[in-house]
């Protein structure tokens, strides 16, 4: 009966550490989305200096560094943690977005391909920072990102956030049509994020009656098509 009641005890701690790192990782994301990266970057050092190898702190803290165009610092955590987590795909995503910054395609298409790999193409959240890389760094290819943000889709079809970036791919090539129809995809696929400091960008990919109600913090680009 002791016995139990301490492999109770035990799963229960285990469960509830698990549940606190993912609330602080999902807050450093909401700190990230809204540019208040010094508390992003707070959360995610903290979850990195409780446990080194905790390999989505890790790469979102990579993240905020280059968000903070500290590329240095995101490339040195990257390095750093790969060395004691070689096959961290998450990781390996992140090296080849700098790796792009740096001027170095093949090496980051390499690094990218690796990550999937290792995944077996079916981890949506390495698929989706595939995209995300590629859409957000100088250099990256729009329509890989689309086609990996595709596949991201078919893996977590009720993630809206792999849907905004593929928006955010399709409004690269430009291809308004498509962003405007992975935007509103969006609407009923989880929690939508309320953004303070919204704009409005006009992009000539899209119909000339149409605008696109939209942040750069959050790409809030939810429920906000409409005409002018």
């Amino acid at each position: 009966m002791n016995k139990i009641k301490i492999t109770t005890l035990v799963l229960s701690l285990v469960i509830s550490v698990n549940t606190l790192l993912a609330q602080n990782i999902a807050d450093g994301k909401k700190f990230l989305y809204y540019e208040r990266y010094n508390s992003a970057k707070d959360v995610f050092s903290k979850l990195v200096n409780a446990n080194p190898n905790n390999i989505d702190a890790v790469y979102w803290l990579g993240q905020t560094y280059l968000d903070l165009e500290d590329t240095a610092s995101a490339k040195a955590l990257y390095q750093k943690t790969l060395q004691a987590n070689a096959n961290a795909p998450l990781l390996m995503v992140g090296m080849g977005e700098i790796e792009f910054m740096e001027n170095k395609p093949s090496d980051a298409r390499n690094r990218f391909e690796t990550a999937i790999s290792l995944t077996k193409g079916k981890d949506a959240n390495v698929l989706n920072a595939v995209g995300r890389a590629n859409i957000d760094a100088k250099g990256g290819d729009s329509l890989y990102a689309i086609e990996k943000l595709k596949l991201a889709v078919e893996r977590d079809k009720k993630n809206p956030e792999i849907l905004v970036n593929l928006g955010d791919a399709y409004r690269k090539i430009p291809d308004g049509a498509n962003a405007q129809i992975a935007y509103q995809t969006t609407v009923g696929r989880g929690p939508a994020r309320t953004c303070p400091r919204p704009r409005i960008v006009t992009s000539r990919a899209l119909e000339p009656h149409r605008s696109i109600k939209s942040c750069r913090c959050c790409r809030c680009r939810i429920q906000i098509w409409y005409r002018r």
